[in-house]
């Protein structure tokens, strides 16, 4: 649900903002827009003004903000594959690439999305194949500094799905692409090869990860951290299918390519997105 500190606003009585696309009508009809979901093709079109208009309209952006948001919360729901891809696309990269709370809105009011935002991934963290809910936490960790509260969370490992989910990202560390057992070419999604880590929901532009989020995650991804998530992991799944078991023992034959893997993150994770990085193999 949204925060209500979010909502309540009137649309605004004159909209000035030209649109990229040259349809002011689209802003019309968002404002007008009432129950159910907005045109996907209509939020795509600000979406384009927020990664590309040097100015935006600040009542406008107010009013349109919820909206957005439940679009990408949609989104996500919907394993990405909903008919507002091509939005969340682009609403992901104007959140990590331009201070768009910073500029239009309260701290409270900024509190609050980022807090949306991170209780709808949470929410979705192993309840699905990785790469529907990987790149949300990415996108997380190249918009907001604050990626440590939505960690911590999530490896407590208070839930099911958190247990899978870390057990997802850790392998995605361990094993080599081809010898994955979570991601197997069939069962992948995107094809032959496991997620990527750093890849978010706006894999092109210049945005790359927070370096607050970089230094945090390089201090807790260590090799006994990762031992003592597997043993809670274990501990929360019963490991009935023994994925957990496998991957403790696979965790010394691999050792080195996770050690080089760990080396490398930082890097990678401070690198534009549309750069392409190389992950060791």
């Amino acid at each position: 649900m949204l925060p209500s500190s979010l909502g309540g606003r009137p649309p605004p009585s004159d909209i000035w903002q030209d649109p990229i696309d040259g349809d002011s009508g689209q802003y019309r009809r968002l404002c007008q827009h009432r129950r159910g979901m907005p045109n996907a093709a209509d939020l795509l079109g600000y979406a384009q003004d927020l990664a590309y208009r040097e100015r935006l309209q600040p009542e406008l952006f107010h009013y349109l903000l919820p909206i957005c948001l439940n679009a990408w919360h949609w989104n996500l729901n919907h394993e990405g594959q909903s008919e507002y891809a091509d939005f969340v696309e682009l609403f992901c990269l104007s959140l990590a690439e331009r201070p768009l709370l910073a500029t239009h809105l309260t701290p409270e009011e900024s509190t609050a999305v980022t807090g949306f935002m991170r209780d709808a991934i949470l929410a979705r963290v192993g309840t699905g194949p990785a790469d529907t809910w990987l790149p949300s936490v990415a996108t997380f960790a190249t918009a907001f500094s604050t990626l440590k509260s939505l960690w911590h969370e999530w490896w407590e490992m208070a839930t099911h799905g958190h247990a899978v989910g870390a057990l997802q990202y850790m392998s995605c560390l361990i094993y080599p692409d081809t010898e994955n057992p979570w991601f197997r070419p069939k069962a992948a999604r995107s094809g032959d090869q496991p997620p990527r880590l750093w890849v978010s929901e706006a894999p092109g532009g210049e945005q790359f990860w927070k370096p607050e989020n970089i230094h945090f995650l390089t201090t807790v991804l260590t090799p006994d951290y990762l031992r003592d998530a597997l043993a809670r992991a274990t501990s929360v799944l019963g490991d009935r299918e023994g994925s957990a078991d496998r991957l403790k023992a696979d965790f010394d034959r691999y050792s080195t390519l996770l050690e080089r893997r760990l080396a490398a993150l930082p890097e990678i994770l401070a690198s534009p997105l549309r750069h392409g990085s190389a992950w060791p193999v």
